[in-house]
């Protein structure tokens, strides 16, 4: 299992960004979440296997059809076993 913070910046909020990251999280069995910052970026957690995960990252650093992404910092995050879903807030 892997965990991963994520903060995407570009044009990434009014866009369908956080319900395409539900999307591809169910899809690819990852828990987590995805928020608007007011700072207009979009931070994301996201946790499964390894390779879901990859998958999953791939996926946002391009982003929905209408988003722009700009760029994409990332670390790692201790694991939450009692995580059951991928959660807008």
């Amino acid at each position: 299992m892997k965990r991963i913070h994520l903060w995407i910046s570009g044009h990434v909020q009014g866009v369908g960004f956080r319900w395409f990251c539900q999307e591809r999280a169910a899809q690819l069995g990852i828990t987590g979440y995805a928020k608007n910052l007011s700072d207009g970026k979009l931070e994301i957690e996201a946790q499964g296997d390894e390779e879901s995960v990859d998958l999953f990252i791939t996926a946002v650093s391009r982003g929905p059809r209408h988003a722009s992404v700009t760029h994409v910092n990332r670390d790692e995050r201790s694991v939450q076993l009692e995580e059951t879903a991928f959660e807008l807030q």
